[in-house]
């Protein structure tokens, strides 16, 4: 039975850490994808607002 127990124990302890781990993930991965989100909403407004204004009527 103590045996049972340990292992239990050690199986408990790894999944919290694998929640932790895959926590920190997800808020690297949130910040990758707003990032890029975000690039590519100002290529956009770029390409369809910005390009077509020329300084001084050139």
């Amino acid at each position: 039975m103590g045996k049972i127990r340990t292992a239990a124990g050690i199986m408990k302890t790894m999944g919290s850490m694998m929640r932790e781990d895959w926590q920190q993930m997800d808020k690297k991965f949130y910040r990758l994808l707003f990032g890029i989100a975000g690039f590519v909403a100002m290529g956009l407004f770029w390409f369809y607002f910005l390009r077509n204004i020329t300084p001084f009527g050139f």
